[in-house]
């Protein structure tokens, strides 16, 4: 006779997370680490019921805890995967989630909605895209600040400058003398070779040049330093200022984040401060460089005061590279994201953007 029992114990799955429309985009693994917290709640209840209120909160709310190690090693995956995982299932109001000291999280566990009717799904598309376009909000507020409305009808072009084409155009014009402009202002062409006074200054100003490319090679890409050099016009003196705001911006934003003592020791703000471990920085410093290039050269408006508009454009790049970073990559409780947030504005509106 052939045995139809099963034997052994087993993990609830909502049928409404798998089957409704509003749950469609969930992941496998989020409906299952969502199974795996709501069994973990029925024992917060039931030991709640026995009198042990060590799970409940002083509203009379259950809660559990479930570190992401933990969770980890259920579903087969990464810890870091876990926090994207929770994130979906915060997303999708399954549960919420509230500090609880320094190192653990109360989970709250809520029960699964199922949708009065199915959304048109053409609206899954529309969102996606807003939710692309919202991603570098900030930065977009930021170039709105210090350029003007007209400069959206320029029709500049937002190609990546190559290092090849500033070595072109460096080495190609031959009808400018070799003046560094302190304050970056706008030059019909670059200088070249030929125009320097004297070759022994050529000379020196390339090496300069590339001894401060050595000098920063552990830590900026060949990209960054490219676009460094465009944005300074091959001169070193200029580099080695945009090198140095670069720095300079980044320290302030770290500094800000770690005066608060929650993050002061977090191995999270090490990890989203750190050129070496964020990739977002470098990312959105290649990009801002780019863009600083077309303001500061290409646009209609001349910007007033060229050393303070760099600083406070790529501080606050910088600023919302870190924000993101931490954002997509650490569980972050309401309060968390809120001070982040704070932590990470520099958003005031400048006196000094055009000219």
């Amino acid at each position: 006779m052939t045995k139809t029992n099963v034997e052994g114990t087993f993990t609830k799955v909502s049928d409404t997370l798998i089957e409704d429309e509003k749950y469609k985009d969930l992941s496998g693994l989020s409906i299952l680490l969502y199974s795996f917290y709501a069994r973990r709640l029925t024992c917060s209840i039931n030991s709640a019921k026995k009198g042990n209120k060590d799970f409940v909160d002083e509203k009379g709310n259950p809660y559990i805890i479930f570190t992401n190690e933990e969770a980890a090693e259920k579903v087969r995956t990464t810890s870091r995967t876990v926090s994207k995982l929770r994130k979906e299932l915060v997303n999708h109001g399954l549960i919420s989630v509230k500090r609880l000291g320094l190192k653990h999280y109360k989970i709250y566990v809520h029960e699964p909605q199922a949708s009065v009717q199915k959304k048109v799904q053409s609206t899954d598309k529309s969102n996606s895209i807003n939710d692309s376009n919202n991603v570098n909000e900030d930065l977009v507020r930021i170039i709105d600040q210090y350029v003007s409305e007209d400069n959206s009808a320029t029709g500049m072009k937002n190609n990546p400058i190559s290092e090849k084409d500033s070595k072109r155009d460096i080495y190609n014009n031959t009808n400018e003398t070799y003046e560094s402009d302190p304050n970056l202002q706008k030059v019909s062409n670059q200088p070249s070779p030929s125009s320097i006074d004297s070759k022994v200054d050529y000379n020196v100003n390339r090496t300069a040049m590339l001894a401060l490319k050595n000098r920063i090679s552990n830590v900026l890409t060949p990209a960054v330093w490219g676009r460094v050099k465009i944005l300074a016009q091959g001169d070193y003196k200029q580099a080695k200022f945009i090198v140095n705001t670069i720095f300079k911006a980044k320290s302030q934003v770290t500094n800000k984040l770690l005066s608060s003592s929650n993050w002061l020791y977090n191995p999270a703000s090490q990890e989203a401060t750190r050129f070496e471990t964020n990739s977002l920085l470098i990312k959105g410093l290649e990009s801002a460089l780019i863009r600083m290039t077309e303001i500061i050269y290409k646009g209609q408006e001349k910007v007033r005061n060229t050393e303070s508009f760099m600083y406070s454009y790529i501080r606050n790049n910088i600023a919302n590279s870190i924000k993101t970073y931490l954002s997509d990559n650490f569980e972050l409780a309401q309060d968390e994201l809120i001070e982040v947030n704070s932590l990470t504005s520099f958003g005031t509106k400048p006196q000094y953007a055009v000219a």
